[in-house]
C-alpha cells in the first residue's frame, strides 16, 4: 500500500490543468466485446452499453466530458502505468505537452486495498486531466487453481476489482495468466477461468485483457496464454519485455504472427536476459520492431517503466510507436 493517494486532488506540479476534450473524441456508445469497438460515457448519473442485450446495469463512471474508451481505434493510443502510486497521476499524464491519453491503475493486491479507493474522487481528477483509463486487476491471487473454493474466491475478488475498474470508467483490466507453478500445465483451466472472469467484465463495461509472464516459474508460457485466449475468446495483453525475458525477439515476432489479432492491449518496456526489466526502451535488448505486425490493429499501449521521471516514460512511448510504423513502412 506504501505510495497509494487516496484521494488525489492536490495539485503535483504541471498537473493543475484542465484539458479540453480531445478532437478524437466520439459520442457513440455500443457495448464491448467481440468486435472491440467503442465505449463512450456520456452525461452523469450512469453509463449501460447499449448494444447488447447480455449486459446487466451496473454503476458506471461517467462525465459531462464525453471521453472515449477505445479498444479499435484509428491510431495508437499512447498510455502509462502508475500502479498504487496514484499521487504520480498529475505529473505523468501531463507530459510532453498534451502527453498520455490513458493512465493504468493497479487495484486490489499489494498496490491499494480496493476498500480504500475514492473511486468519486479518483475519477474526477482523472476528468479533470480528460485522460483515459485502464486497470491491472490483483496480481497476489493466482486463480487458475485446480482447488474449486480457491479459484472461486479468488475470482470473486477480481470481480470486485472489476467493479471498481467500472466504477473508475475503466475501458480495460489486465490480469495475470499465472498459477502454482505445480499447476502450470492444466491449460484447459487456465482458457475456462480467464473466460469466466471475461463474461464478468463483459457484464460491466470492461474488456479483461490476458497478460503473459511466461519468464516466471508460476507463469504459463507465452503460447499456451495465446491458446487459452483464442479458445476462449478473450483479449491479450501482450507485455513485449516479458515476451522477450521468455522467448526473445525472434520468438516474438513469431507469436504476434499468429496471435496479433488478439492483442488489445500492450505493457512497453525493455529487459535485458540477465533479468533486468521495466527499464526504459533503448536501454535493454528488446528490439520494438518485432512488435511491428501491431502497427496493423491499433491497440492501447502503456509504458511500464519503473521509473517517476516522465521524460522517461514518453520518451519509451515514442521510440515503441515510432519504431514499428517505421519499419512497417519499410515494409510495404
Amino acid at each position: 500500500m506504501a505510495g497509494a493517494v487516496l484521494n488525489p486532488s492536490e495539485s503535483h506540479g504541471r498537473d493543475n490543468l484542465t484539458l479540453a476534450p480531445r478532437e478524437d473524441s466520439t459520442t457513440t456508445a455500443v457495448a464491448l466485446g467481440e468486435g472491440r469497438t467503442t465505449l463512450v460515457v456520456h452525461e452523469r448519473e450512469s453509463c449501460v452499453p447499449m448494444a447488447s442485450t447480455s449486459v446487466k446495469t451496473v454503476p458506471r463512471r461517467s462525465s459531462a466530458t464525453v471521453l472515449t474508451r477505445a479498444v479499435h481505434r484509428r491510431r495508437m493510443q499512447l498510455g502509462a502505468t502508475v500502479g498504487g502510486f496514484y499521487d504520480r497521476i498529475g505529473t505523468t499524464a501531463t507530459a510532453h505537452g498534451d502527453g498520455f491519453e490513458f493512465l493504468e491503475l493497479s487495484v486490489g493486491g499489494d498496490a491499494v486495498r480496493i476498500d480504500e479507493i475514492d473511486t468519486t474522487a479518483l475519477a474526477d481528477r482523472l476528468d479533470e486531466l480528460g485522460l483515459d483509463r485502464t486497470v491491472h486487476l490483483p496480481t497476489v491471487h493466482p486463480y487458475a487453481v485446480p482447488v474449486t473454493e480457491i479459484r472461486r474466491a479468488a475470482l470473486d475478488y477480481q470481480t470486485r476489482a472489476l467493479d471498481t475498474a467500472a466504477a473508475l470508467g475503466a475501458s480495460k483490466a489486465v490480469t495475470h495468466a499465472d498459477t502454482d507453478p505445480r499447476d502450470r500445465g492444466d491449460e484447459t483451466l487456465l482458457a475456462d477461468t480467464v473466460a469466466e472472469l471475461a463474461a464478468r467484465g463483459h457484464e460491466r463495461g470492461v474488456e479483461v485483457c490476458v497478460e503473459n509472464l511466461g519468464h516466471l516459474d508460476k507463469g504459463f508460457d507465452i503460447w499456451t496464454v495465446g491458446e487459452a485466449a483464442a479458445s476462449a475468446g478473450v483479449s491479450l495483453c501482450l507485455d513485449i519485455g516479458h515476451a522477450y525475458l521468455e522467448v526473445g525477439n525472434d520468438g516474438l515476432d513469431a507469436f504476434l504472427g499468429s496471435h496479433a489479432d488478439l492483442v488489445s492491449h500492450v505493457h512497453v518496456h525493455d529487459a535485458r536476459e540477465r533479468g533486468d526489466s521495466h527499464v526504459p526502451l533503448g536501454s535493454g535488448e528488446v528490439d520494438p520492431t518485432a512488435a511491428t505486425t501491431l502497427a496493423d490493429h491499433d491497440p492501447t499501449v502503456a509504458v511500464e517503466v519503473f521509473t517517476d521521471d516522465w521524460r522517461l516514460l514518453w520518451d519509451t512511448a515514442v521510440r515503441f510507436r515510432s519504431a514499428i510504423r517505421s519499419e512497417k513502412t519499410k515494409l510495404e
